[in-house]
């Protein structure tokens, strides 16, 4: 089932950083030429078709011509006749480029220049001009029509000039494959090398390609509403279709089969909206060597695919594969998930890898595929969730995710419906595999957030065993409700959490994976900002990802106006992110995500790469339990609190690393609770007593009777939507009143809020919630345009970040109760000395 290739030119470096506009209206669209090789084609205007013997002979303007620079029905053109060349690799073609007559999307027209290799001329030689053979359109050479991709088109119509004639070397233009005697002769990496040598300046097309291109090409792919459901296997064998395109780089040939080189990128055509796709034969033997194909198809295209995700693990490429009869290596998880995903089908299966199907190499192709990637899951019919490799542990947990499943009163067998917990060795087994399959590495993955989100059928892979995505997100809800029933157990897993608060944290990114799903459905999206909060404890192996993956899942990624850009580095990518979303959303909450100081970034400048250790208190304590989530899908990033009301952010950014604002300055911290380790309930009533004494010493503040309701709404957050606590626990109490999954709730609640964060009392009496950092004497802030308090330290003549600060009393805007209406607000503060934060 070998598929026929065809030849293409080797990929070029990438693309020089500055541009600038092009004149043509349908370049403004698409295309856009590089300042250096703009001035150059600038420095050969005088270069003309006379120069080299050769004039334009056909009166162009009395010719019809249509919008899009394409042959109308009108005009009645014979197909080309090519000149003839020598069989010897003395002479080639160029192709002389008219220049523009009448409109910007005039027909394009040109005439070929046969050329000896002995003359010296000046031309441009183009690479990357493999166009996809299903998008083609009709241009002009020597007065006769010739068949050419669109991309082509696109690109002659962009460089052409106004008033002067062009000579350019394009393979598929000069080169006639369609001579069998041409084609083996001139199809050579001699011969091109050769041409690409003696011109005056090689290009590549695909430089030349504006993220318009994309944005246009995704648009007309097919956006068919999402199916939430399980397909039938017969649905996916009507209408099949096979990828057909498969192109090879004449670099990645040999003139001896029998040694296949290392395999060599064909870049992707921009215009017809491309994408790489493998076609994966099935093997006699789960030993055989992996031999695949990797295809260039349309995304809109009628090809069916799958999407594999998976485990990258270590980034050690030891293994091998053939790609098109050449060889790309690939790493050890990659090599288990290609042989394990081959012997589902006996006819082969086609499916899109992040690893193979992006070229990880090119900093370009990667900063274009990247944003596309939402696109391409949402496009495939299912996206097949591999864990590795077949297990016993593995086995237990998916036998026991189907007795679940199978069970569906397993959600109220719990003390509080009358159902007594009794000890099974079996479901104590069962759960015990069932929590280590939920928080393998390969649940807290970046990408995983867009590749669940996205897909219309989810399945779980694991060895040889298939589920749905709904049937684990159904387990993960059970384990959750009845781990305290069963962790207590003599025989339970030791090695295991006893805590039902650690066990919701641990599986709280299963929760957030369900609920982004569930907002994907309804239709709804949330900000960058809150996606990256959401997704702070996923790992990848490039930090920039822990943006870049979730850049397409945002609903404010265009009003951001920013773009994937694997050139510039990661602290530069967080920095321009937090500066570009105080200035996009006039709003600085942003900074409440720094955790904590970073060598090379401000302290108010949120570093992205390491796992959450508090909460930020700019969005909601924890997401919809996984047993809501698929119901409450109101998005994370409504605001919480108002402590700055209304008002504006007053700030400039004298550098990347300093943030200049208005606020001011209320209080400051006098006292931090200590506390060492894991928060429990008795570490929560030692705070309790101590809060009560405090308030014995600022009672006008505070008065004692009050103190325990302050108290229990800090912990709770004073949430909109929270559960509140109507009665409170006794002194000794463990748990709260009511039924167990309503005290599950407070307990996940006060555990996230007390998370990485230390009970405070300021000078004034007022009590709150601060980083774990933080230290008497500090200064507790409202910034305008900050929806809740900070907390700076001060250092020489600047301060530095430590943190939001929830202070009971304060979040509701109350300290600027006297300051008059939020207009006034800003127009007093537009006149004081700005608070300067590094």
């Amino acid at each position: 089932m070998n598929p026929t290739t065809s030849d293409e030119v080797p990929e070029k470096s990438s693309a020089h950083d500055e541009q600038i506009e092009p004149e043509d209206q349908d370049a403004q669209r698409c295309c856009r030429l590089h300042s250096e090789d703009a001035a150059y084609i600038a420095q050969r205007e005088s270069i003309d078709c006379c120069k080299h013997g050769k004039g334009e002979t056909d009166d162009i303007s009395s010719l019809s011509r249509n919008m899009n620079g394409m042959l109308l029905e009108s005009e009645t053109v014979e197909p080309l006749v090519y000149p003839h060349t020598s069989n010897a690799l003395d002479s080639f073609r160029l192709l002389a480029l008219h220049p523009e007559m009448g409109s910007p999307n005039s027909t394009v027209r040109c005439e070929f220049i046969v050329r000896s290799t002995n003359e010296d001329y000046c031309y441009l030689a183009i690479r990357g001009s493999r166009g996809h053979p299903s998008l083609v359109v009709d241009i002009v050479v020597n007065g006769q029509k010739l068949e050419v991709t669109k991309n082509i088109q696109v690109f002659l119509s962009t460089i052409r000039s106004k008033t002067h004639t062009r000579l350019l070397w394009i393979r598929e233009i000069c080169l006639n494959a369609a001579n069998k005697e041409e084609r083996n002769m001139a199809f050579t990496e001699q011969q091109e090398n050769y041409i690409f040598a003696h011109s005056c300046r090689a290009l590549d097309m695909n430089d030349f390609m504006d993220d318009a291109v994309y944005e246009e090409a995704d648009r007309l792919s097919s956006q068919s509403a999402k199916l939430w459901r399980e397909i039938p296997t017969d649905e996916l064998q009507d209408d099949f279709h096979h990828p057909q395109h498969f192109p090879i780089s004449v670099e990645g040939t040999s003139e001896r089969g029998d040694l296949p080189l290392p395999y060599r990128y064909v870049p992707l055509d921009v215009v017809a909206g491309e994408i790489r796709l493998v076609l994966l034969p099935p093997a006699k033997q789960y030993s055989d060597p992996i031999k695949a194909y990797l295809a260039h198809e349309r995304l809109n295209g009628p090809v069916r695919f799958l999407c594999l995700s998976y485990t990258w693990g270590s980034s050690q490429r030891d293994n091998e594969m053939l790609l098109n009869n050449q060889v790309m290596k690939i790493t050890h998880n990659l090599d288990k998930a290609l042989r394990d995903l081959r012997s589902y089908d006996n006819i082969g299966i086609v499916v899109w890898i992040d690893a193979i199907c992006i070229n990880q190499e090119n900093t370009q192709e990667k900063s274009r595929q990247i944003p596309r990637m939402c696109s391409i899951y949402a496009k495939a019919f299912t996206v097949w969730m591999w864990l590795g490799e077949w297990s016993e542990d593995a086995e237990t947990a998916i036998s026991f995710i189907g007795a679940i499943c199978a069970a569906p009163d397993w959600q109220k067998r719990t003390p509080a419906h009358g159902y007594q917990i009794t000890y099974n060795p079996r479901i104590c087994q069962g759960f015990a595999s069932l929590y280590r399959l939920l928080t393998r590495p390969y649940f807290t993955r970046s990408w995983i957030v867009q590749e669940v989100a996205m897909s219309s059928n989810p399945t779980v892979v694991y060895g040889r065993q298939r589920i749905s995505w709904f049937q684990l997100q159904q387990a993960a809800s059970v384990i959750q409700v009845h781990w305290d029933g069963y962790a207590r157990q003599d025989d339970f897993d030791k090695e295991l959490p006893r805590s039902h608060e650690e066990v919701a944290l641990r599986l709280s990114h299963v929760h957030r994976l369900h609920y982004h799903r569930s907002l994907q459905e309804n239709g709804k999206r949330s900000s960058l900002l809150h996606l990256a909060l959401s997704a702070r404890s996923t790992a990848c192996y490039d930090p920039r990802d822990k943006l870049y993956a979730l850049w397409d899942l945002a609903d404010d990624a265009r009003l951001l106006g920013l773009k994937p850009d694997y050139t510039t580095p990661a602290f530069e990518v967080y920095m321009d992110f937090a500066q570009a979303y105080i200035e996009k959303h006039n709003s600085l909450d942003i900074i409440c995500a720094s955790q904590e100081f970073t060598i090379g970034l401000g302290t108010w400048t949120p570093e992205w790469r390491h796992p959450a250790t508090m909460n930020p208190l700019i969005q909601h304590i924890l997401p919809p339990t996984v047993r809501d989530s698929s119901t409450d899908t109101a998005p994370l990033d409504r605001a919480l609190y108002c402590a700055s009301r209304s008002t504006r952010p007053i700030c400039t950014f004298p550098d990347k690393k300093t943030l200049s604002c208005a606020g001011m300055f209320i209080d400051k911290i006098d006292y931090v609770l200590e506390q060492k380790g894991q928060v429990d309930i008795l570490d929560v009533l030692r705070c309790r007593d101590i809060a009560r004494q405090w308030c014995r010493r600022y009672g006008k503040l505070m008065p004692e009777d009050e103190v325990d309701d302050q108290f229990w709404c800090m912990l709770m957050g004073e949430e909109p939507g929270a559960i509140r606590v109507e009665t409170h626990p006794e002194r000794n109490s463990v748990s709260f009143p009511g039924a167990d999954d309503e005290n599950m709730n407070y307990r996940e609640r006060i555990y996230s809020m007390l998370r990485g964060r230390r009970v405070i009392f300021t000078k004034l009496g007022y009590m709150g919630l601060a980083r774990a950092d933080v230290v008497p004497g500090m200064d507790v802030c409202i910034l305008l345009g900050c929806s809740v308090p900070v907390v700076l330290g001060a250092c020489d003549d600047f301060f530095f970040f430590s943190g939001s600060i929830y202070v009971q009393g304060w979040m509701k805007g109350e300290m600027l109760a006297s300051m008059g209406t939020d207009e006034e607000i800003q127009r007093r503060f537009h006149k004081e000395k700005p608070i300067t934060i590094r």
